[in-house]
């Protein structure tokens, strides 16, 4: 476990190391961090300072800091010099100067009764901190003694021992003295315990790696084309989360696009703990399921049923099922770069995490009934229908491709997947999954005045919690089980909890209307990015629409996977890692959407610019 320690002095620092290590606890100085800012240590109280020096330092870094203020009180001095203790002898005075004002104040004085204080004080990036404070007592001599120590050490002796600090050596002082005792006080009463207790996403990785394939849940989290430790997560509000470390990112991830509310809004929170006290799971039907059934169908007119599954995967493969059941036939049409989860066929030339991989297909899967074209290309679409048509039972797509990063559909390129399928008797899939409510209160294709067949939804719908939801015709929808011939199921399906925190996002995206201010934010977000890497010695530039963006460094416009893949992603994950630093989140992938919440603000932006600004710098 790592810990700043807000100080510019190197003593200190040293004896913080050297206490700190003990209990477990790696220090970093200022210049690990670039420095710190000088503080005004105008508080009244040692622990005062303690704490505006800790919270300064959390959150000029980002990350758990401590800061203590110690100094010497004498009590014949009315218990001066207190809080002056660095500055005793003037704002410039030094440990000679001030040794000396000390001595010259007690010359005649009998009691030299006097105690070391340390007041330390640990805070985090949003401002929480707490303070302890550790003390020893003894007597001023009348010279100083001994070379070791700073500040007041060579004319202070500890009570029981008849040497001063300065004739102590570093470990001996270390048992005893004020700064060790406020150590020991701050684990008497746990004010380490949120750092000592939680052990960092390096340890945490370290022990997933033993017992979780690669460490991770799912492959891009391990950072492997970006570089770094992977990031455990703490909480997070609103357009931020928090490491387990303390550290504070500013979001622009969002769950990889669920989030669009924010990391806990609090009608979303308060709708789940509402449902999760009535009970999790019933595996029997609930009121819920037909509530947000009804509104999707309502807000997407052309899913006139709905299915709830457990997942994106999920929809697209009940669809693809959905499909070849109506139609009788086996095979289907694929964009090159297109990620439809991890269903075995769909797997076939996808985007998302095996682009960042390097993979072109998973192992384990066939791609003996699918056809593969480039995003973009009608004519390769209807090369395949000519010598296929009669034998394809799916066009599946992503409306807007957001798995190679931001690719826009070409004027004319959907409208014409709807006519060839028309034409040949497959059904067209939409995979909304990213795209659906997040560009309005309904899906892009019902935006754009295009329907398909059949419509897959996820992410935003779940409002941060699991489920799919998969739609179409009354005629297509009715051939599932139990009214058809065409099987799927699920325990889970449906889940109250996940229903409950679904259907308040999509009510409050309905009553809020968010959308135009995110397409302001993204357009700022876009316009600044782009401004800032026209002027870079590299080709990049940053594309999007509405709240979704993502950054290439590489040539633009691209329109399929072979642009996206002509991209320099070493320097790309060199900006991520540099944004990582200034406590900024992008996507640990350059093939990956990063995505704006209605929990960002214009503020947020300008950090965004700021720390692209720095990593250009660099």
């Amino acid at each position: 476990m790592e810990i700043l320690a807000a100080t510019n002095n190197a003593h200190k620092l040293f004896e913080l190391k050297q206490l700190l290590a003990a209990l477990g606890i790696s220090v970093r100085g200022a210049e690990d961090v670039g420095g710190i800012p000088e503080v005004d240590e105008d508080a009244p109280t040692f622990k005062g300072n303690a704490l505006k020096k800790a919270i300064s330092a959390a959150q000029h870094a980002n990350c758990v800091a401590l800061a203590d203020d110690s100094g010497l009180e004498v009590f014949s001095l009315n218990r001066d010099p207190g809080v002056m203790s660095a500055r005793y002898a003037g704002t410039h005075g030094d440990d000679v100067a001030n040794i000396a004002k000390v001595l010259d104040a007690l010359e005649d004085c009998e009691d030299r009764r006097a105690r070391f204080v340390c007041a330390i004080a640990v805070a985090r990036p949003n401002g929480q901190a707490d303070v302890v404070e550790g003390d020893v007592y003894g007597t001023i001599t009348h010279k100083p003694r001994g070379d070791r120590g700073f500040g007041y050490d060579p004319i202070f002796i500890p009570d029981g021992d008849d040497r001063t600090f300065g004739e102590f050596t570093p470990a001996e002082k270390d048992k005893i003295s004020h700064r060790s005792a406020a150590l020991r006080a701050a684990t008497a009463c746990k004010l380490f315990e949120s750092v000592l207790g939680q052990p960092s996403s390096a340890d945490l990785f370290e022990r997933a790696i033993a017992v979780i394939p690669g460490g991770v849940n799912s492959p891009v989290r391990a950072f492997g084309s970006v570089g770094g430790e992977p990031l455990y997560v703490k909480s997070g509000t609103g357009a931020r989360f928090e490491s387990v470390e303390g550290t504070q990112f500013l979001d622009f991830c969002c769950s990889w696009g669920p989030l669009i509310l924010g990391h806990a809004h609090p009608e979303v929170v308060d709708a789940v703990q509402r449902a999760s006290e009535a009970g999790l799971s019933y595996g029997l039907n609930t009121p819920g399921e037909v509530e947000i059934a009804e509104t999707i169908s309502r807000l997407v007119p052309e899913m006139e049923m709905v299915r709830l599954v457990n997942s994106g995967t999920e929809a697209t493969m009940t669809a693809l099922r959905l499909a070849r059941g109506v139609t009788g036939r086996r095979k289907m049409i694929k964009f090159d770069g297109c990620y439809h989860g991890h269903s075995d066929q769909l797997l076939v030339a996808a985007g998302s995490g095996l682009l960042t991989g390097g993979i072109s297909s998973s192992a384990g899967v066939s791609g003996d009934d699918v056809f593969v074209a480039p995003y973009n290309d009608l004519r390769a679409v209807r090369e395949i229908i000519h010598a296929h048509g009669q034998e394809l039972a799916a066009i599946i797509v992503e409306p807007v491709a957001g798995n190679m990063g931001y690719v826009c559909p070409n004027d004319g390129f959907l409208q014409g997947l709807r006519a060839l399928a028309d034409d040949c008797g497959a059904l067209l899939i939409f995979d909304e999954v990213i795209t659906g409510f997040r560009f309005g209160a309904t899906t892009y294709g019902h935006l754009r005045g295009i329907s398909p067949d059949l419509t897959c939804l996820g992410k935003v719908i779940g409002g941060g919690l699991p489920i799919g939801a998969i739609g179409g015709s009354a005629q297509h929808m009715t051939r599932l089980a139990p009214l058809g011939d065409v099987y799927q199921a699920g325990t889970l399906s449906g889940n109250p909890v996940a229903v409950a925190a679904g259907l308040t996002t999509l009510r409050i995206l309905e009553r809020d209307n968010p959308y135009p201010r995110l397409a302001e934010l993204g357009t700022a977000a876009r316009d600044g990015l782009n401004e800032l890497l026209q002027a870079a010695p590299f080709p990049a530039h940053c594309a999007g629409q509405g709240s979704v963006f993502t950054i290439f460094f590489g040539e633009g416009p691209i329109g399929d996977l072979s642009g996206a893949k002509a991209c320099d992603t070493e320097r790309y994950a060199s900006c991520f890692r540099s944004m990582r630093r200034g406590g900024v989140y992008l996507p640990p992938s350059q093939f990956e959407l990063s995505f704006l919440s209605a929990a960002h603000h214009e503020a947020d932006v300008e950090m965004l610019m700021s720390r692209m600004a720095a990593w250009l710098r660099e």
